[in-house]
């Protein structure tokens, strides 16, 4: 795991950006994070078996991440 500095940032669709960006980025707005750690390394569908007992990646390899999965999924596996 690897530590990650909290801070304040902007997020948003800034006005330079037009109609390219979609209403619901707007408007520019700080965020604000506390510190945590995240994983170095994605989660490979290996070990997101080895742990869960299962595999919903629809592309499927041991060594490639594991995706389909969702927030609460991820809350059983941690």
């Amino acid at each position: 795991m690897i530590y990650v500095e909290g801070g304040t940032f902007q997020m948003g669709a800034t006005p330079e950006q037009g109609s390219e960006a979609f209403s619901y980025e707007k408007p520019v707005h700080s965020v604000t994070l506390s510190c945590y750690h995240i994983g170095e390394t994605p989660v490979t569908q290996a070990l997101w078996t080895a742990v869960m007992g299962n595999n919903p990646s629809k592309s499927r390899g041991d060594n490639l991440p594991v995706e389909m999965v969702s927030w609460n999924d991820c809350q059983e596996f941690i």
